[in-house]
């Protein structure tokens, strides 16, 4: 799979219907440049009780992209189904995790960074890539931090691949890779978007 850090990561939510998650990626995935969306599969059930028939549906729809697909903290489940890497969230990133994804150095592991000590946390762990959350209002995500987190999470990791988490949309992803990003990762934006291929090609910034 292509290690080319994808623009836009779509976060997935048990709170949306399986077929419409599929349906919507379907219709992003179809409208974006291979390689340019990723998706992640995120849960918040235990680790080992996840609907592994979606997990394969997303494996399916994000192979026949070339897209790549993350898996939330299940390192059985992302090995069981193929997945490019794993989402650490809150939990202190396991650096085994790689070699148990059979990828070597293509398997991508990322980490959730709600501080600027997340962030260096990161970068010794040897994460690929570090979300940085919450940017902007979010519901349940506490107190936004704003573009300056991206900013001072930029100069504290420079070559980890950063993306901006939390309230995130068409109107302010520009600020969020001026201030340094890699590209956004959604959930709202996407699966709550009326048409999710305008979406997607709202949120992929792209650079000259």
């Amino acid at each position: 799979m292509n290690r080319t850090p994808p623009r836009l990561v779509a976060i997935t939510d048990p709170a949306y219907a399986p077929a419409d998650v599929i349906a919507k990626l379907g219709a992003a995935l179809a409208a974006v440049p291979p390689g340019t969306l990723a998706v992640q599969l995120r849960d918040r059930s235990e680790a080992g009780t996840r609907p592994e028939a979606l997990a394969r549906a997303l494996r399916e729809l994000t192979r026949a992209h070339g897209a790549m697909l993350f898996v939330n903290r299940d390192v059985a489940l992302a090995v069981a189904i193929g997945a490019d890497g794993l989402h650490f969230g809150g939990d202190p990133l396991d650096p085994s995790a790689r070699a148990a994804l059979g990828a070597g150095a293509r398997a991508w592991l990322t980490v959730a960074a709600h501080t600027d000590d997340d962030v260096g946390a990161a970068l010794r762990a040897g994460a690929d890539a570090v979300f940085v959350s919450p940017i902007f209002a979010s519901p349940g995500k506490g107190t936004p931090r704003g573009v300056a987190a991206l900013a001072r999470a930029r100069a504290l990791a420079p070559a980890l691949a950063l993306y901006a988490l939390g309230g995130v949309d068409a109107a302010n992803v520009a600020s969020c890779v001026a201030a340094g990003t890699t590209g956004v990762a959604v959930i709202r934006a996407l699966f709550d978007a009326p048409d999710a291929a305008t979406a997607a090609r709202e949120l992929v910034v792209r650079r000259h």
